[in-house]
This record gives C-alpha cells, structure tokens and sequence, in this order.
C-alpha cells in the first residue's frame, strides 16, 4: 500500500512539474521587419513569413526612428496628448512615444502620413497586437530600416505656406514703409505752411510799419 502511494505521489508530480521547453512550445519568436522605404510592413513568425502589410510613417518634418527595437508597453486603446486626443488603437509602444498603432485613415497607407509612429490598418494592428499577447513582448523584434520617402505634397504645401508668409511680410513692409513716408510728408508739409504763414504775417507786418 506504501509503495502504491508512493508511485501515485511521483506519477501526479511528473504531470504536474511541466517539462523542460515546455513554454517554447507555445510561445514563437515574431519578427516585424518595417521597410521606411517601401512602406510596407513584413510579420515573420518563428521562421516563417506570415504577413505583409501597408504602413504609415512620419511625414516630412516628423521623423521615426530607424533601429531594432523590442516592445515596451501595450495599449488597447490609447489617446494621443500631444495630438488633441487623436484614438491609436492597438498600440504597440516600442521607443519612448513612438508606436505601432491602427488608423482610420486607410486611404493613406503606403506613403508617409504620421507624425513619427507606425500606422496600419485597424484589423492589422489588433493581429499585431494579438501576436504579441500570444507569443511575449520578451519574443517580439521591431525591426525598422531605410528612410522614408520625401512627401512631395506636404513639401509643396509648406514652400506655398513660407511663399505666402514672405509675401504677407513683404506687404506688411512696404505698406508700413509708405505710412512713415505719409508721416514725413506731412510734417514737412505741416512746417512749410508754418513757415509761410510766418513770413506773411512778418511781411505784412512790415508793410503796416511802413505806411
């Protein structure tokens, strides 16, 4: 009865003690290697290539960070401060404010749009996110190369914006410049009244002596 006991007692510990690389088994090693350049985005899962998705990166003017990069925190839904409380669903966190977060503007994706983070589509952000929540922010590589394309439109939009300031300062210059040349004439013209004015009365008063 002892030893019945006993071999019960060793066979409940061999179940219950879980084996060596248990949790490898489970848990898989994810790669997101983003392509600035492309703009696209590939998910590589323990080995095997599982997604390719459009992204969004910072426009002209915000820059995101190249570098490889592991994933600080995670937020389901997260609101920006700095951006008037604009919704980053299923964001990624992975270097100080930048992270890998869903968007609504879709229509977007696949050209620099950001102000410095990752955007994807909403449904490929919560995948995103789920993978990390399944395999461990301690297995997950955020793998960011190249540099983002030039945005032609946003460049154009702020020479057009410099253009119209210059001029507007340009105006502004002239138009103070001629309110002083006013100013100057008016005096001048204000004292050379005067001044006859003075003569006349000293002539005519000279005039009266005479007679």
């Amino acid at each position: 009865m002892t030893f019945f006991r006993i071999f019960v007692m060793c066979l409940s510990l061999l179940v219950l003690t879980p084996a060596q690389g248990e949790e490898d088994i489970y848990t898989k090693k994810l790669v997101a290697n983003i392509d600035l350049a492309a703009q696209r985005m590939h998910v590589v899962v323990d080995g095997f290539h599982e997604h390719e998705w459009k992204i969004s990166s910072g426009r002209s003017g915000f820059l995101t960070p190249a570098g490889t990069f592991s994933p600080k925190f995670l937020h389901r839904m997260h609101y920006s401060r700095q951006y008037d409380n604009a919704p980053m669903p299923y964001s990624v966190f992975f270097h100080r404010g930048y992270a890998v977060h869903g968007t609504e503007y879709v229509k977007k994706l696949g050209r620099p749009a950001s102000h410095g983070c990752v955007r994807l589509s909403r449904k490929n952000a919560k995948t995103f996110f789920n993978l990390i929540k399944l395999n461990g922010k301690a297995q997950t590589e955020i793998i960011l190369t190249g540099k983002a394309p030039r945005t032609t439109r946003y460049a154009k939009k702020k020479k057009r914006k410099l253009r119209k300031t210059r001029k507007a300062n340009k105006r502004r210059k002239i138009a103070r410049s001629k309110r002083k040349n006013a100013r100057i004439q008016s005096k001048r013209a204000y004292r050379l009244r005067k001044s006859n004015r003075e003569q006349f009365t000293r002539r005519r008063r000279l005039g009266v002596i005479n007679r």
